[in-house]
């Protein structure tokens, strides 16, 4: 019994944990950055701008499915795209509005699972999905700072970037290393603890295999690059409609940084993180801490928007699994 309390109780502390740190960032935030133009910002939003960032950023979020589809496709799973769409919106939702730890990749691969009765393969399409997705982000960021780099103020931006690139690339090849795949696989069956071990191996299989299926991948990689690039043009949209005139280049180097800060689990849905990051780089480049906070509330709004639609396809989905 306390073997099951224990975790419990770790979990709900940790969730309060990131609940403080979370309203501790938005309350500094608060503190200095005055709400009367951040109100103003927003009150006086060019609502032209407001509807092509909309536009793009639903638009832009289409091509996450057809992506997810070609890669599921090379485990012989072919699921309609409509039901596909719906699942990575239901996925969406998850991640931005439930507080549980079954996240929106768990979710999306679970309806798969539960349809195609292909529970290894299911998931790691969603993890290759997801690292592919991390890949063209890391790309676009090196592109812009390499091309660009009389834009960058900090030159040691160069030296982080490099050193990201290098992890990624090593931590790739070794986790697609043969000898390193045949190891893993013959020691992880050895774990029996509700069958963990087997049931990593046969997901890691699935993952590796993907090794065999390059050109999918490389499409996979490319259809990234352009849901990426809708995402940060829409954000660049929502900068005209509360009058941030920069070079899109900023954008196409913050977002993605926004992105990775975002990652860190230290507040829920990354409130305060994001806001941080929006007011920390956008600041820096002669835009106002009011206009980068304004931003970063709207681009939120939009992305709570488009889970919204993931939460209608949730209710109205047949197929459901306990949380």
């Amino acid at each position: 019994m306390r073997a099951i309390i224990y975790p419990v109780r770790k979990q709900t502390a940790f969730t309060l944990l990131k609940i403080v740190i979370g309203t501790g960032l938005i309350v500094l935030l608060i503190r200095i950055i005055p709400l009367r133009e951040v109100a103003t910002h927003l009150r006086n939003a060019n609502i032209y701008y407001l509807l092509l960032a909309t536009g793009l950023l639903l638009s832009g979020l289409l091509v996450g499915p057809v992506r997810w589809s070609g890669l599921l496709s090379t485990k012989g799973i072919h699921i309609p795209l409509r039901k596909l769409a719906s699942y990575f919106y239901i996925g969406l939702f998850f991640n931005n509005f439930l507080p549980t730890i079954v996240g929106g990749d768990v979710a999306r691969a679970t309806y798969v699972a539960l349809e195609s009765d292909k529970r290894s393969e299911a998931f790691a399409s969603t993890v290759v999905d997801r690292a592919i997705g991390f890949l063209a982000l890391t790309v676009i960021v090196l592109f812009v700072t390499l091309t660009f780099s009389h834009l960058v103020l900090d030159k040691s931006i160069f030296v982080v970037l490099v050193l990201v690139i290098f992890c990624i690339t090593v931590l790739v090849s070794l986790f697609f290393n043969r000898s390193i795949f045949n190891r893993l696989v013959g020691v992880l069956p050895r774990i029996r603890f509700y069958k963990l071990g087997s049931r990593l191996a046969s997901l890691y299989s699935s993952i590796y295999s993907y090794r065999e299926h390059k050109s999918p991948c490389l499409i996979a990689f490319g259809l990234s690059i352009v849901l990426q690039s809708a995402l940060i043009m829409s954000n660049c949209f929502l900068g005209y409609s509360v009058g941030v005139r920069i070079s899109p280049v900023y954008y196409f180097l913050f977002i993605p940084l926004i992105s990775f800060m975002s990652m860190i689990p230290l507040s829920p849905n990354a409130i305060g993180i994001r806001e941080s990051g929006y007011v920390l780089l956008f600041s820096q480049i002669g835009v106002t801490r009011s206009q980068a906070l304004s931003l970063s509330f709207l681009n939120l709004f939009l992305v709570l928007l488009a889970a919204l639609i993931g939460g209608i396809c949730f209710l109205f989905q047949k197929e459901r699994f306990k949380l």
